[in-house]
């Protein structure tokens, strides 16, 4: 379903966003 598929990519670019802020600090 679509909302599953958005929700996942969801979690995918925040998670990528986390590890970016950790490899910075």
């Amino acid at each position: 379903t679509k909302a599953g598929m958005t929700s996942a990519a969801e979690s995918i670019t925040e998670s990528l966003r986390r590890t970016r802020q950790l490899m910075v600090q």
